[in-house]
């Protein structure tokens, strides 16, 4: 049998997938941060980080690849408060959300938390068998939770659906509607959808007034029990961005309101882990005709900004291209080696074998994937060089006597579209209200000298030049003191480079 091809090699290297979600190698290919080590010895509850940069793989990895891991030998209960493989189930409540004052957001995220959390402590098995022995404490907490008139829904199998029956009931009682239980579709449903009368085949679910309900009793009874059973419980929530209509007062309501009641959940035994986007936290805490007040206590327990360095990206990447059994032999690579900085940049130096001008291959690589806040995301980092592979695959099938593993135009056409992609799902989609300033910056210059890019953006230039530096769309480089566009986003919007005159 003859020898692959070259470029058949390429197409079946598995990189693995920059949405933590459909990430087949999150787990084997894992680089322990401080953010990793940070959660694990519950030192943090709020983790803060760009879009893309691995907040979603932290908690795939405690929610759901630990979970066991967690439950015996950390003695720690994981809740799972969001569906992340498919739509938010609460997008399905769009309307009832735009109704709720930030108030109204606090009651419902009490009821929902509550209610997740006393259902796996009840109906599932392993967990009741954890806490079945403290009776005292157990039945104290059941009897403050049956007080308050939360929903008992039995043993549900499916997370999504016990998600979306817990996320109903609770908006009914935040809303103080009737609601009933469709007895053949096994759902809850409720205000317009009722009739004045139940007929047949509906059962009417009693709901409690929760305008004025107090969970601090509920909540310290679930922290006595937790601490007697010597577990911990935490409870996380992800894909805040996603949950509510992006820039919306009901987003900033809701999450506000999810932020204050962190509070109610810091007691040593019973934790609330949220996952949250940076600029989302700044937007809800500062854009708003109320201050969220006390944003130094609601930090207090987060680490700083989610953020990779080279090195550790070098060290994630490699652990991905050596999981390729082929590419692992063809360069001798010693996987157990790969934690080492050194070891891992001198193997990807070895595979990708070329310089860009005085760079080596990886430095230049990071460079053109960096935005203007020096962030670059394991996302960007995978989809480019998953793209290179396809790219230079299709290049080697054309041109069969050559036998380069990568090529810098390869990188390129690559960076080209994954510049255009940002471009399209990031700048229009999250900053649609700054497009009309960056589309000044499109077909245009690379750079701008200081009193260059005001007159750009006219009478609201120092505005939109903050801005558009908080968001990683442009930079200031103090060495050449000249504004740039960040090369993650230059390609996408078209700018070309200019070369200064020299003086003669």
């Amino acid at each position: 049998m003859s020898e692959e091809p070259l470029y058949e090699r390429l197409q079946k290297i598995d990189l693995g997938n920059g949405v933590a979600e459909h990430d087949n190698l999150l787990w084997k290919c894992m680089v322990e941060t401080q953010h990793f080590t940070d959660l694990l010895y519950d030192r943090i509850d709020l983790v803060l980080g760009s879009k893309g940069v691995g907040k979603s793989s932290l908690f795939r990895m405690f929610g759901e690849l630990l979970e066991e891991r967690l439950l015996k030998d950390w003695k720690t209960v994981v809740v799972s408060g969001v569906e992340t493989k498919g739509d938010p189930i609460f997008k399905a409540y769009a309307e009832n959300f735009q109704k709720f004052s930030e108030a109204q957001f606090e009651t419902f995220w009490r009821a929902y938390l509550l209610g997740l959390v006393y259902n796996k402590i009840f109906h599932e098995e392993r967990i009741a068998t954890i806490f079945a022995p403290c009776t005292v404490e157990l039945n104290n907490f059941k009897k403050l939770y049956d007080d308050l008139g939360l929903i008992d829904v039995g043993r549900v199998d499916s997370l999504t659906k016990l998600l979306k029956l817990i996320c109903a009931f609770a908006i009914a009682a935040t809303e103080g509607v009737k609601a009933a239980w469709d007895i053949e579709k096994n759902q809850l449903i409720f205000g317009v959808n009722i009739r004045e009368k139940i007929d047949k085949g509906y059962t009417e679910v009693s709901i409690p007034d929760l305008s004025k309900m107090d969970t601090v009793l509920c909540i310290d009874a679930l922290s006595n029990l937790a601490q007697k059973s010597g577990y911990k419980v935490w409870i996380m929530l992800d894909h805040l961005d996603v949950v509510f209509k992006r820039r919306s007062p009901e987003e900033t309501r809701a999450l506000r309101a999810l932020l204050k009641i962190l509070y109610a959940f810091t007691s040593d035994h019973v934790r609330l882990k949220i996952f949250l986007r940076d600029d989302i936290l700044d937007s809800i805490s500062s854009e708003s005709d109320e201050p969220l007040a006390a944003v130094s206590h609601i930090t207090a327990r987060s680490g700083p900004n989610l953020k990779w360095t080279a090195d550790s990206l070098c060290v994630m990447i490699m652990k991905r291209l050596a999981s390729d059994s082929w590419l692992s032999t063809e360069y001798g690579l010693d996987v157990s080696r790969l934690n080492d900085v050194d070891y891992a940049r001198q193997s990807f130096q070895k595979i990708f074998a070329f310089k860009y001008v005085t760079q080596h291959a990886f430095d230049w690589i990071f460079s053109l994937i960096t935005d203007g806040r020096g962030v670059v995301t394991p996302r960007d980092l995978i989809d480019l060089l998953k793209k290179a592979l396809h790219i230079q695959s299709l290049w080697l099938q054309k041109h069969p006597g050559k036998t380069e593993f990568m090529t810098i135009p390869a990188i390129q056409e690559a960076h080209r579209e994954l510049s255009k992609n940002r471009k399209e799902t990031v700048l229009q989609t999250e900053f649609s209200h700054l497009m009309h300033w960056i589309r000044r910056l499109e077909r245009n210059k690379e750079r701008y000298k200081k009193d260059e890019l005001p007159p750009v953006f006219g009478t609201d230039a120092d505005k939109a030049i903050s801005t558009l530096q908080a968001i990683g769309v442009i930079q200031f480089d103090h060495k050449k003191s000249c504004y740039r566009v960040a090369k993650l986003y230059g390609a996408g919007l078209q700018v070309y480079a200019t070369r200064e005159k020299k003086n003669v």
